[in-house]
């Protein structure tokens, strides 16, 4: 999961967007919010890897808490 996250990132600075991995790992409010974010820019890549990232998210049973992401 941490290639998503990174890619993830890395979109996301494309469009002027700064996104932290130790945030998007342990707070909860906050990766949902990015994932949020993800969802109201033009770019179909970026979707299709907020909704990976949100569907491994999910499987956590409270947030991210360092399951398979990286800074």
């Amino acid at each position: 999961m941490s290639a998503a996250l990174e890619a993830f990132k890395m979109r996301m600075a494309g469009h002027g967007f700064s996104v932290s991995g130790t945030l998007m790992n342990y707070d909860r409010t906050y990766a949902l919010e990015q994932l949020r974010q993800a969802h109201t820019l033009a770019d179909n890549h970026l979707r299709e890897l907020a909704v990976e990232l949100f569907r491994h998210f999910e499987k956590q049973p409270s947030g991210t808490g360092r399951a398979g992401y990286a800074n």
